[in-house]
């Protein structure tokens, strides 16, 4: 009897073993690969503009201090972008779809990078955004996560909209409020190169952003200004349309960001 005990907890044990191994092997065969795409990329001082649409095999995303680059993970009825801007930088450590959701890990950023979600899940440290788009910044040896629209998850509690958190320390903060458009008006002729904003007491820089969509996944001009104004002697980009659209924002003395302006569309008329 103990010999039919034995064979049968044998036969059990290998029993078990198999079904282990089977479902390693489907969880892991359920997986696909996702190779990220950059489907815009800019030259902001050579007025140079590349639009791919060529899967990369790199895991290292960079800008120069002239270029805004954004990268897309294919995928059908989801966004899942990152905007880079200039001289920004960030590595994905693993992107793969399963069971329907896309899965995107991320690590060591540094500069300013948009995570631009609808769909998809994209994992930064301890935080995870599906809705939505967050700004990731260094924060000395941390990073700092703000979230412009939707929320974030972290453990178990939501970062919210107009709220920023350091990974690591237990504080959130209020991200600055965006700053009010003056001049030119929404849906206007420009003629003279005259952008005009309403000055921010605290506000170190100002950041200029002209774009071919109102998403501004296609910027065409980016620029760091001082003033509240932008009023160049000369004023030349590449002309793919007649219509573009603006907003502001800016960086506080503490090296807060704040939210962007309204978005306000343009027409500069062809001569």
């Amino acid at each position: 009897m103990s010999f039919f005990r034995n064979c049968n907890f044998a036969l059990f044990l290998c029993f078990c073993c198999f079904f282990i191994l089977f479902f390693w092997f489907f969880i892991f065969s359920c997986e696909k690969r996702i190779d990220p795409v950059v489907f815009w990329q800019f030259d902001l001082e050579h007025q140079e503009k590349f639009f791919h649409h060529s899967t990369s095999e790199k895991d290292f995303f960079s800008t120069d201090r002239g270029e805004i680059k954004v990268v897309s993970f294919p995928s059908y009825q989801r966004t899942c972008l990152m905007k880079l801007y200039p001289s920004s930088s960030i590595r994905v450590r693993r992107i793969f779809y399963h069971f329907g959701n896309f899965n995107i890990y991320l690590d060591s950023v540094s500069g300013n990078v948009l995570l631009i979600s609808s769909g998809c899940n994209f994992y930064i440290g301890d935080v995870v955004l599906k809705e939505g788009i967050l700004r990731v910044l260094p924060d000395e040896a941390k990073i700092r996560v703000e979230v412009l629209e939707g929320s974030a998850k972290i453990f178990d509690f939501n970062i919210k909209k107009g709220q920023g958190y350091v990974l690591g320390e237990d504080k959130i903060y209020m991200i600055p409020k965006g700053v009010s458009l003056v001049f030119p008006k929404d849906g206007v002729d420009v003629n003279i190169p005259l952008f005009l904003w309403e000055k921010v007491q605290g506000a170190k820089s100002y950041f200029l952003e002209i774009s071919l969509d109102q998403d501004f996944f296609k910027t065409i001009f980016f620029s760091e200004i001082k003033d509240n104004r932008f009023f160049p002697d000369s004023f030349t980009f590449f002309r793919f349309s007649d219509s573009f659209f603006w907003r502001v924002w800016y960086e506080t003395e503490d090296g807060r960001f704040s939210f962007f302006s309204e978005t306000r569309k343009i027409r500069i008329p062809s001569f």
